[in-house]
Parts: structure tokens; C-alpha cells; sequence
């Protein structure tokens, strides 16, 4: 299997992906340069993992990347977040995924990953042809449906951009919810599978 975990932070869900699918190629996405060498230290020993020190986006750039101490929630875009913590501006660079897996070989990937903090269209953006093509199985996103939290992506966004590539939702993991277990849901992780 080849799995793609963009937004992998120090490797957490690079290492689960690495316990529970042993003998798949993990390419490990994490541009904060800091945040890249702890998961390059805590997937040294993971032989099927490749770190990669840059972001996936809608195009080759390099961006603003606004860095928290807690650098899970470090983003690219929401700079009123990164106001209310201390926090350093770092400069990223970012690829797409079509151009990615098109100069590696890559034909498919059997699950894509993301977790950046509000820029996952962004990265879906950028591989409109493995889109296309159905050439992505598996697709999970965390995504927010409040509509005025800017630090994750709208949910709804999220859903409508998939299905205009004939991608469904098949369920909803780790949900987080703003007041117990009754509340709205603050955050979740979306899977997403094509519709043939």
C-alpha cells in the first residue's frame, strides 16, 4: 500500500499507519523544520517510511507558515489563531501531489492523510488528476462544521469539493464536540471513498 500522511507533525499517525499496515510505503509530509526532525527521530527505525520536509498545496510555493509552540496546530493561514499564542513565522516550501507523484512513479495512493490545519483543500487541490482518475482510495481529512472556526476546514467545504470528483463520505472518526457528548461536532477526521 502507499500512503500518503500530509500534516504528519512528529509522526504519531505515521507510526499508527506503520503498526497496523506494516508492509506499506508512508510517505511522512512535515514542512516546520523543528517538527520535521522529531519525526525523522521517531521513525528512525520505520524502514517503510519516507519523511518529506515540505508541504503539499495547490501549487509549487513557498509560503508563511505561522508556527505555535504546540505545533500541532501551526497553519499557513489562520494568522488570528497563531495572534492569541506565541508563536514564530517560518517559511515552507510546498509541492502538489499530482506533480509529486508524477516525478516519483507514483500511480495511486491507496490512503491520503490530512491534517493541516485548514489548508486541506489546498492539498486535495493539488491532485486533481489522481482525483480524476479515482486514483486516491481512501481519503481522510479533519475537518471542522462550525462555520466560524477558521483553524480547520469546513467539513461542508470539504464534501462538496470531493463530490464534484464523484468521492462520498463512508464516516466520521475522532469526533470532538464543544459541549460533552451532545454538542455540536468541533472537529472530526472525514473518510471519503469514491462512488463507482
Amino acid at each position: 500500500m502507499v500512503i500518503f500522511d500530509v500534516g504528519a507533525n512528529v509522526g504519531e499517525i505515521t507510526n499508527d499507519f506503520c503498526r497496523y499496515l506494516p508492509g506499506s510505503r508512508i510517505y511522512a509530509a512535515e514542512p516546520i523544520s523543528e517538527t520535521y526532525e522529531k519525526l525523522v527521530d521517531n521513525c528512525k527505525k520505520l524502514k517503510n517510511v519516507i519523511p518529506l520536509n515540505f508541504g503539499f498545496g495547490n501549487k509549487e510555493d513557498e509560503l508563511d507558515m505561522y508556527v505555535i509552540e504546540d505545533s500541532k496546530y501551526s497553519s499557513v493561514l489562520d494568522s488570528s489563531f497563531a495572534a492569541k499564542h506565541n508563536h514564530k513565522i517560518e517559511k515552507v516550501k510546498v509541492t502538489t501531489l499530482d506533480s509529486f507523484c508524477s516525478l516519483n512513479g507514483i500511480q495511486e495512493i491507496d490512503i491520503l492523510k490530512t491534517d493541516t490545519e485548514g489548508f486541506d483543500l489546498e492539498v486535495l487541490s493539488g491532485g486533481k488528476n489522481l482525483l480524476d482518475k479515482k486514483s486516491i482510495r481512501f481519503i481522510v481529512s479533519e475537518a471542522t462544521t462550525l462555520r466560524h472556526k477558521t483553524n480547520n476546514t469546513s467539513f461542508f467545504s470539504l464534501a462538496e469539493f470531493l463530490g464534484g470528483y464523484g468521492y462520498v463520505l463512508t464516516g466520521f472518526y475522532d469526533l470532538v464536540r464543544t459541549e460533552g457528548s451532545h454538542g455540536p461536532i468541533r472537529v472530526t477526521n472525514a473518510l471519503f471513498e469514491p462512488y463507482l
